[in-house]
């Protein structure tokens, strides 16, 4: 007989790779046994669907926020969540929701990766990137300088497959 899942065993499993899988035990130990982990949705089709319908296929996931400059994808994510604020502009997604988000997935055009990131980082929030994380090595520094200070969860995702996960202590 299969165990029930759980939100610990959610965290730990991390949904198929795609939310936190290397830091998830502290970030089940950060989180009531019983609350959802919000999380909002920057990018929202293509890879970013993917991530998104992953993310909301668990029943210890609730997506609060929707963000895509296309309004055309951000209202076909929008039929399938209707709770989620809707966002075109990512700065003011975090502006309004930092308090409504516990992590947030970036899956938009490659140059806009590391700007995403840092800032959902800057508002404590624990990400998850497509690859390619960055385009330089400053960006990277950046990503990890914000992440440090943050003290979360980052990851980049490579394809279906988690290629990096950084626990910050």
């Amino acid at each position: 007989m299969k165990k029930p899942s759980t939100r610990r065993s959610f965290l730990k499993s991390a949904a198929a790779g795609i939310v936190l899988p290397a830091g998830a035990i502290s970030i089940a130990n950060a989180y009531p046994a019983n609350t959802k982990v919000r999380h909002a949705a920057c990018g929202v089709t293509g890879m970013g669907g993917y991530d998104l319908r992953m993310l909301s296929s668990s029943p210890h996931s609730e997506i609060v926020a929707l963000c895509d400059i296309d309004d055309g994808h951000l209202g076909s994510a929008a039929k399938l969540h209707k709770k989620a604020a809707q966002y075109n502009d990512f700065r003011k997604m975090f502006d309004k929701e930092h308090k409504n988000i516990d992590s947030c997935h970036v899956t938009v055009p490659d140059h806009m990766h590391a700007p995403v990131s840092v800032s959902a980082l800057e508002v404590g929030k624990h990400v998850h990137c497509q690859k390619p994380l960055t385009h330089s090595i400053f960006e990277a520094r950046q990503v990890r300088l914000a992440a440090a200070r943050a003290k979360v969860v980052t990851q980049m995702g490579h394809d279906n497959v988690t290629a990096l996960a950084v626990r910050v202590d």
